[in-house]
This record gives C-alpha cells, structure tokens and sequence, in this order.
C-alpha cells in the first residue's frame, strides 16, 4: 500500500491488522504504525467469508471511534496504494463524507473515504457499525443514510484512482495520482498483479 509514498507519508497511518500473523509482519516493517484489531476476521474476497463483518462492524468501528474523537479519518482498504498525503483542506469542508467514484461516473465506493465529525455522521458510522445484515453491500446502505440524514457527501477529485476509472492497472498518472484503488480486479491475485503493475 505504501511502496511508492514517503515513509513520512506513510508513518501518518495506521494499518489494521486483522490476526497475528499479519500483526507480526506488520511490526516487522517499522514504515508505519500497526494495531491488532480486537475481533478476529478470515481473510475474505469479495462477498465471501467474513467480508460483511470487515466492511460494516470493522470499517465503521475504526470510522465510528475516530470520530467521536472529533478528528476527520481518511480510510482506505488494503488493495489501495497511496502515492501522496491526502490532505483534507484541499476538499471542501462544507461536504461532510467522501468517498471514491464507483465505476467513475456515479455511485459509491466505501474502499476510499473522507468523513469529517459531525453529529450525524456519527450517528451513521454507529447505525452501519451495528447492522447485522451483511447481505447487501456496505456501500449501497451508506449512500442510503447519507440521503436519508441529509449528510453534504460529494465523490472525491478523479486523482483519487481505480482501475475500474482508468483504463488498467498500468502507471501511467502516477505522478498525480493521490491513490489507486484495484476494486474491478476480482480475487486478491488479480489484484496483488494490477498493485505491482501500478507501482
């Protein structure tokens, strides 16, 4: 995720580790900053295993809990790369969550977001936190709060990256890229192939 940023970059995050061994890898780097979360999860593609609970109970969790410390989170998933420092006053503060372009044009992708604290944010990392039907996908319940409690959300600028935005996993922008997403790539060898082949 953080081959091709500064380490100083890089040190800004923290990687959330989800069993031991990860963990154990993760500390052996010393690049960046490593927590073990506090509820075991399989690794999982997509739709499979345990990736209902990684997406609601895990990523709204982490969002939940930064935000009552009232701090804006930057969160992406683990088949992201990050070129530069995101940085939040570059994004409109009057919008209170971003989130990637799903398949560029319209839609959400929860694999890259910005959420500023506000009241109802909070109230929506908590709702997404304790739901307990994994059968749709995070994404679509999120774009639904985020009318329903009249949250201001916008899609990040276009240097926020996927593969499904660009045309392949190829490093053609990168050097305006802030990140690169491999959310159209299928299971984690497809995407591990399009990462290596981006940076």
């Amino acid at each position: 995720m953080f081959e091709k940023s500064p380490t100083c970059v890089a040190q800004s995050f923290t990687v959330v580790c989800l069993d031991d061994v990860s963990f154990a890898l993760c500390q052996q780097d010393k690049s960046y900053t490593c927590t073990r979360a506090r509820f075991y999860a399989r690794a999982s593609d997509f739709m499979q295993n345990d990736f209902g609970a990684i997406t609601f109970y895990l990523k709204y969790s982490i969002i939940y809990d930064v935000l009552r410390m009232q701090r804006t989170i930057f969160l992406f998933d683990d088949d992201v790369m990050l070129f530069q420092f995101p940085v939040s006053r570059d994004l409109n503060r009057t919008v209170s969550w971003w989130y990637q372009a799903e398949q560029c044009t319209h839609g959400l992708n929860s694999g890259v977001m910005v959420a500023r604290p506000t009241p109802k944010t909070l109230e929506i990392a908590k709702f997404m936190r304790d739901t307990k039907n994994h059968t749709f996908l995070d994404q679509v319940v999120l774009a639904e709060k985020l009318n329903e409690y009249g949250v201001s959300h916008k899609v990040l600028p276009p240097t926020y990256t996927g593969k499904c935005c660009e045309d392949g996993c190829r490093p053609d922008h990168n050097n305006t890229r802030i990140t690169f997403h491999a959310h159209c790539a299928g299971e984690v060898p497809s995407k591990l192939e399009c990462l290596m082949n981006v940076s």
